[in-house]
């Protein structure tokens, strides 16, 4: 039988993912190793994407116990550990993957427009408009170092991006409170200090600076006002505010 010298020789290397990388795997291939199969020399990101793992949320790469980046050069045989943004770890690693210090602002999706309105409320810096394509939310977040949130694993491959995070819930309550939680924003949250429309700043505005421009029992009941600097919209705390200040409290955030 005559032997074909161009077949490609197919290796293989084994991956365990940690933490919330896990949830990018079949059902079937979690909690433990999964062999992969490649062949020639791809990068460390070339087979965990193609195992399903975006880079986008690999913080840190150990292959055979060492740390590696996601250009490191597989031969076949090798242990890939990978582990997610803020992973408990035995030890203190020796390389992250992520830029530190990790963005403080959000560029948003456009399937998560009630997400970027809670991120808002509670003071977070959060772009959205739901004409965004993938190409403009990679620029914003690259050129205003914004962590992208998204609902679109694809995104997260992107080899420009440097922050993501694939929202796993799809109800918006419990969206907040997943990113909140695994980003660790709770000393960030400002609640009602920027505005759910356009994402500009909240400032106290004159009372008398804002006559005929507010509901006439508006005007009556309430002494203090507030305009948002980027789109000129008027709040005070009535019946809307009380909601949505009850709405925080049920998740555990504290209100002015």
């Amino acid at each position: 039988m005559i032997q074909d010298s161009h077949a490609p020789i197919w290796r293989r290397v084994s991956i365990r993912c940690h933490g919330d990388l896990e949830d990018f795997l079949p059902r079937g291939r979690r909690g433990g190793w999964v062999l992969h199969p490649f062949c020639g020399r791809p990068s460390a990101k070339s087979v965990l994407e193609a195992a399903g793992v975006p880079q986008a949320e690999i913080d840190l790469i150990l292959v055979d116990g060492c740390p590696a980046g996601l250009d490191c050069r597989l031969l076949g045989g090798e242990r890939l550990v990978v582990y997610p943004l803020f992973a408990a770890m035995d030890r203190q690693p020796l390389s992250r993957l992520r830029p530190r210090p990790l963005p403080k602002a959000f560029v948003v999706d456009a399937n998560l427009g009630a997400l970027a309105r809670l991120l808002r409320l509670c003071g977070l810096d959060s772009l959205y408009r739901r004409d965004f394509d993938d190409d403009e939310i990679v620029r914003l977040a690259r050129g205003q170092r914004r962590f992208i949130l998204t609902r679109d694993k694809g995104i997260l491959h992107y080899s420009a991006v440097d922050h993501g995070y694939w929202v796993r819930n799809t109800q918006p309550q419990r969206q907040l409170s997943e990113v909140i939680g695994r980003l660790r924003l709770q000393s960030l949250l400002h609640p009602f200090s920027r505005c759910i429309r356009c994402n500009g700043l909240i400032q106290p505005v004159a009372r008398d600076l804002v006559a005929g421009r507010v509901p006439a029992g508006a005007w009556r009941e309430h002494r203090h006002f507030f305009r948002c600097d980027g789109c000129g919209q008027i709040y005070w705390r009535g019946s809307h505010y009380r909601r949505m200040a009850a709405h925080l409290a049920a998740l555990g955030l504290q209100t002015p």
